[in-house]
């Protein structure tokens, strides 16, 4: 019984551990934004991103990428593997609070 009590704890935290691996995520403030050009800067550090299937969220609605302002608060959310280039695939770019007007929480 205590075995299968350690199994199941280890199974548990096994998942949680890959769940957690998944998505690497990064809140700050945004400093500038190029998905054309595969780069985003958020609380000074620049991130050269794979930006292909990167969507801006806003309360779980897709906006566009000329909602995003420097000054906003945002949490990026990349994959958990590279691209073929290397580069970290950024997922989500997540608007937590906005400058833009119509845009604020």
């Amino acid at each position: 019984m205590k075995i299968m009590k350690s199994f199941v704890l280890m199974a548990v935290l096994l998942a949680l551990a890959g769940t957690l691996a998944a998505e690497e995520r990064v809140r700050g403030t945004l400093d500038s934004v190029y998905l054309e050009g595969n780069m985003v800067v958020v609380n000074g550090k620049e991130y050269k991103v794979n930006t292909e299937y990167t969507k801006v969220i806003y309360r779980g609605l897709s906006v566009g990428e000329e909602s995003l302002r420097k000054g906003d608060q945002v949490e990026l959310v990349f994959a958990d593997s590279k691209t073929e280039d290397g580069l970290s695939q950024l997922l989500q770019i997540r608007l937590l609070r906005g400058s833009k007007s119509g845009l604020d929480s």
